[in-house]
């Protein structure tokens, strides 16, 4: 039998999981690094995701670019990239985003998210790296980011229902 406070905790906890629990199915995401950046990198992946990876088997792939001037790449670069798909933690994920972005951010990203969006009804948010290194979520348009692809779950599948899912998870 649940005593008070634990029946507090589940219901919060069901409460939060059913507010969000249809509307993404996955969020990916990744960064390219330089040479020395393997460790900021991981530090800022810890910042970003809100729960142990270990504990919850999330693994950061690498790929590895050597240097080929053929294809613009001047000195060794690697991809850094991760799928989260649990619910539960794509629940936190967004939740630790709405703690953590200023009110102005998330009205940024619900009023410009078909600007964000794609025909396959995934939104696209940018976080700069410098700033995530440093442990602060600052949007970007492009450039050296965190690139983060939040598969919504919007259906029908039309930008508009998109937009909605957006505004449900930011507002």
């Amino acid at each position: 039998m649940f005593n008070g406070l634990k029946a507090q905790i589940f219901i919060n906890d069901f409460l939060l999981n059913s507010k969000y629990m249809k509307l993404m199915h996955g969020i990916k995401i990744e960064v390219f690094g330089k040479d020395l950046e393997d460790n900021k990198i991981n530090d800022a992946f810890d910042f970003l995701l809100p729960f142990d990876l270990l504990q919850n088997k999330v693994k950061i792939e690498t790929e590895y670019f050597g240097p080929d001037p053929e294809i613009g790449i001047g000195e060794p670069i690697t991809s850094y990239k991760t799928l989260i798909t649990q619910q539960r933690l794509l629940t936190e994920f967004i939740s630790f985003l709405r703690k953590m972005l200023s009110p102005s951010q998330k009205e940024d990203i619900v009023t410009n998210a078909s600007k964000f969006m794609d025909e396959d009804c995934n939104a696209y948010i940018r976080f700069d790296k410098e700033s995530l290194f440093k442990k602060e979520l600052e949007l970007t348009k492009g450039g050296n980011c965190f690139h983060v692809t939040i598969s919504l779950a919007a259906y029908p599948k039309t930008i508009e229902k998109a937009r909605e899912v957006v505004t449900q998870l930011f507002q």
